[in-house]
């Protein structure tokens, strides 16, 4: 058995067991961890499921849109980023949170690739001004 194959069947007992106890927020931070191993493995359809199992939560957002970056959907990744920034202000998330700048850092890198420059510029400066 290989570490990370190790590691990723530790991280489902732990995942499952947070997700008996029902707690929310472990159980979305276990996800991330397992999405992560499945990545750099490779595997990114499952890992894009697993980020799936909790996509109320920001940095979920960021990372399913950095999945999508990496299968070149970039329609799908600019909806991920956004929802993400929503959910920002629904959750009074402050305007200099770094979880913001991620966010906006990604959305510029996205515009820049579409070649929408107005809005890559827009986000870029958001990021820069968090920083």
């Amino acid at each position: 058995m290989t570490k990370d194959t190790a590691q990723l069947s530790a991280a489902k007992v732990s995942y499952k067991n947070v997700w008996l106890e029902g707690n929310r927020q472990e159980e979305a931070w276990w996800a991330n961890v397992i999405e992560d191993i499945l990545k750099n493995r490779g595997e990114y359809m499952e890992a894009l499921r697993w980020l799936q199992i909790d996509y109320e939560y920001i940095d979920v957002h960021n990372n399913i849109g950095m999945l999508e970056l990496d299968l070149d959907n970039l329609e799908e990744v600019k909806t991920m980023l956004t929802k993400g920034l929503e959910i920002c202000d629904e959750e009074e998330i402050g305007e200099d949170d770094d979880c913001r700048s991620r966010l906006h850092h990604n959305l510029g890198s996205v515009y820049m690739e579409l070649r929408v420059w107005k809005e890559a510029w827009e986000h870029i400066e958001k990021d820069i001004i968090i920083c």
